[in-house]
């Protein structure tokens, strides 16, 4: 006969049960796992701990923290996220992530993993606890080859944040990408409507040109070799010093009349609305109006160029003076000549106008447009004025070669020079093609690195022996 009181036995035995279930609980909070459960589910990280651990009273009233630690280039480190800024700029101790709860009573402390990462892992995600005081939380007993005990991973989410930090990056290099195929279409373009202009259509069409007809003038001063170079940049930035000299009176009086505060802006506006070229100091300011990023995309392309149309005006701008009282007649062009911009530039320029006076940022890209312009304008003024001094040079040393052989020779440098230019489209629509061969797999990583980066499961998984060395 049972001694167990009559329709107990179903009681009794769910109590046995109950307390076997709690043995086998405790048994694992105290024994390899140091009085500690680790357990991952879905984008949360949970820490349960004994009543019989050390550190029991200070978890529950101060919690804990979690670490993520990788390794970069760099080395190995934490991940500080967005870590704050200790006084005179020394970066403070990584804070960790905090508990999103803690249960006292039930000794838990919950933890939200974070949807990516700073920098692109080289390696495992480790994860690992600290009281908060920075000591370590083991969670583990040392095994016999003296492995961390703090450390452990979880698997599923390190997948999907290293794929999503990885999208971030892949992000930016495509966005600098499209940035440099853009600028390169851009200068294809203009390369190929100047091409147009000289009627360089193809390095057949180069065969077929004829330079005009040879005027050569003793009337002009004649310029040394060594002196050319200089010469035709002193000439070319005394038209830029006349485009300024005549908006500048125009300028003082839009100002005197109120219309505009400051004379700078005056000048600014007065220089969108001319067809010429503008000198150093209104493509600076221009310049000023576009971001950081955009500049440095396009400095890439048109650095070397600006550099030399600044230097040139630095140079040489306050010398005109003394030119024209040396020389009575310039050696080309004339005193009061401007650079005449293209339409397409011109175009750009009223765009940037119209937002100065609706009191809009401009377009970048016509701002940008308008400083191109103006820089090939100068450019091809420099390139025509070598030329023009170096026949004038050779005309007057050798009077006794024909004016025939000179429009021959004359004939074989312009289609010489129009083979240079229909060379330099195709190499630069060559670089054209590697850049949208580097978007085109940039944007095919990106696609994988978005498939990786899907949601958690639901599968609770326990990490306290899931070791991690990063």
């Amino acid at each position: 006969m049972s001694r167990w009181p009559r329709g107990s036995s179903r009681a009794w035995r769910f109590a046995i049960g109950s307390l076997c279930s709690l043995s086998v609980a405790l048994l694992a909070q105290s024994r390899e796992t140091l009085e500690t459960k680790v357990t991952s589910v879905g984008d949360t990280v949970t820490l349960k701990w004994g009543q019989k651990h050390p550190w029991d009273a200070e978890l529950k009233a101060r919690g804990a923290w979690l670490f993520v630690e990788y390794r970069t280039a760099t080395g190995v480190g934490l991940d500080c996220f967005a870590a704050a800024q200790a006084p005179r700029g020394r970066t403070a101790p990584c804070p960790g992530i905090p508990a999103a709860k803690v249960d006292a009573e039930d000794r838990t402390a919950v933890f939200k993993l974070p949807d990516t990462l700073t920098a692109v892992p080289a390696g495992p995600v480790c994860l690992h606890l600290r009281m908060a005081d920075q000591r370590p939380l083991p969670i583990r007993r040392a095994s016999g080859d003296g492995g961390n005990t703090s450390r452990f991973q979880f698997a599923e989410w390190a997948q999907r944040v290293t794929a999503a930090a990885q999208k971030t990056g892949l992000d930016g290099q495509r966005a600098r990408l499209q940035s440099a195929v853009a600028e390169q279409q851009r200068a294809i373009d203009e390369q190929v409507r100047f091409n147009t202009g000289k009627g360089w259509g193809s390095a057949a069409a180069c065969d077929t040109l004829q330079a005009g007809t040879l005027q050569v003038s003793q009337d002009r001063p004649v310029a040394a070799p060594g002196e050319q170079d200089e010469i035709a940049r002193t000439v070319c930035v005394m038209r830029l010093v006349s485009a300024s000299a005549l908006q500048e009176v125009e300028a003082q009086k839009v100002l005197k009349a109120g219309k505009v505060k400051t004379i700078e802006e005056a000048r600014l506006l007065l220089a969108l609305l001319s067809d010429a070229a503008q000198p150093a100091p209104i493509l600076n300011t221009l310049l000023g109006l576009v971001d950081e990023p955009k500049r440095q995309e396009w400095a890439r392309v048109r650095g070397p160029q600006i550099k030399q149309f600044v230097d040139d005006w630095n140079r040489l701008a306050s010398k005109i003076p003394d030119y024209q009282r040396r020389y009575p007649t310039p050696h080309f062009e004339s005193f009061s000549t401007t650079l005449r911009l293209q339409s397409l530039t011109g175009q750009a320029a009223e765009r940037v106008f119209d937002a100065r006076m609706d009191g809009t940022a401009p377009d970048p890209k016509d701002v940008l447009g308008f400083i191109g312009g103006s820089l090939e304008v100068y450019g091809r003024c420099v390139d025509d004025g070598k030329r023009q001094l170096t026949l004038n040079y050779e005309q007057s040393r050798n009077l006794q070669v024909s004016k025939g052989d000179l429009q021959i020779r004359l004939t074989q440098q312009v289609r010489q020079e129009c083979r240079q230019g229909v060379e330099k489209v195709g190499s630069m629509q060559l670089r054209l093609a590697e850049l949208n061969t580097e978007l085109a797999t940039v944007t095919q990583r990106i696609a994988q690195s978005v498939a990786a980066v899907g949601a958690l499961g639901k599968k609770t998984y326990e990490l306290n022996e899931a070791t991690c060395a990063p």
